[in-house]
């Protein structure tokens, strides 16, 4: 993946020669590193936040040059008259400009955050019927019912899905165990089934290529060797049916109101302030997923409660208490 960054870099300075310099600085010297530096694997999705950052420089200083302007003559009003007359994603530049003021290449500039709106998950309803479909509609491609429960229950990136590898599996007396941060989550054995099957197939390898298994969970059609694309993936689940975005927020939220913030990252292997900002979500309440129902009431509702992150004090790893029907599926 860094050599992903790199080559699409590259490509940018060459179609923009008059700000090479600034450009391979800035790429090089500062985004580059980062990415080296990250704990976590570079997925696609990183790559591409990182390029549009330096997509976002491009746009900034052709309009300067437009204005007759070099970097360091870019004033706090040019800014600001800048982000105001084109759309949000110019605030993306913030990381430039900070770039830049450290350097001694502009002037300290200030491009506040995005204001952004809480995110609106599923109705429980609709998040119970679509868990059903990928754990029981056979009618689904089995990596889609894999990928889409391994979304809507922990609430996992499709980024982070595809990176998964045939091993992942862990079997236990207890049950069979996906690890996904630092302590690894007892799956609901309807789901446990459905990851056991897919890894056991045998994925050959290109057809040039001498037969051979893919490590990886969800292989790329195409070369074996590595694993499938997220955009690629993203668009074939929600295609199915199976919407990523208000899934995953019904599944952080429904995390967030039993777990604690170090459970919620050291669990679901989500950056502890990212874990504290859901925390913060489902306290407010503000969203859909966050009216669960009680035990007491959960017979009258099409969507039994889920505890996701409980742990009894004898389970060594993370478990999801699921319903005896979910567990029978």
């Amino acid at each position: 993946m860094y050599e992903a960054f790199q080559h699409r870099v590259d490509r940018l300075i060459v179609q923009h020669p008059e700000f090479a310099c600034s450009l391979r600085a800035y790429g090089y010297e500062s985004v580059l590193p980062r990415l080296l530096e990250r704990e976590r694997p570079v997925t696609e999705y990183v790559v591409r936040w990182a390029v549009a950052r330096v997509s976002a420089a491009i746009k900034l200083l052709k309009w300067a040059r437009g204005q007759q302007l070099a970097l360091d003559q870019i004033t706090q009003e040019h800014i600001d008259r800048w982000l105001t007359e084109g759309p949000c994603t110019r605030h993306n530049v913030r990381d430039f400009l900070v770039w830049a003021a450290e350097d001694g290449r502009a002037q300290p500039l200030l491009v506040p955050h995005r204001d952004k709106p809480d995110p609106v998950g599923m109705r429980a309803r609709a998040h119970w019927v679509a868990l059903q479909r990928c754990l029981r509609d056979e009618s689904l491609p089995l990596e889609v019912r894999v990928a889409g429960g391994i979304v809507l229950f922990y609430g996992q990136q499709v980024s982070r899905v595809v990176a998964l590898r045939c091993d992942c599996l862990q079997h236990r007396e207890d049950g069979s165990y996906l690890t996904l941060g630092e302590v690894p989550v007892l799956l609901p054995p309807p789901l446990a089934r459905l990851i056991g099957e897919l890894s056991s197939r045998i994925l050959p390898a290109e057809d040039h290529a001498p037969s051979a298994a893919s490590p990886w969970l969800f292989p790329n059609p195409l070369n074996a060797a590595q694993h499938r694309s997220a955009h690629s993936f993203a668009a074939q689940l929600n295609a199915h049916g199976i919407r990523i975005k208000a899934g995953r927020v019904t599944a952080l939220m429904n995390a967030a109101l039993d777990a604690s913030v170090d459970e919620l990252a050291s669990k679901l292997g989500i950056h502890r302030i990212t874990a504290a900002h859901w925390k913060r979500l489902a306290n407010r309440g503000r969203t859909a997923p966050a009216a669960v129902p009680s035990h007491r009431s959960r017979a009258r509702v099409a969507a039994p409660y889920v505890p996701p992150l409980s742990v009894p004090p004898a389970d060594p790893g993370v478990a999801l208490r699921i319903e005896a029907a979910l567990r029978e599926a």
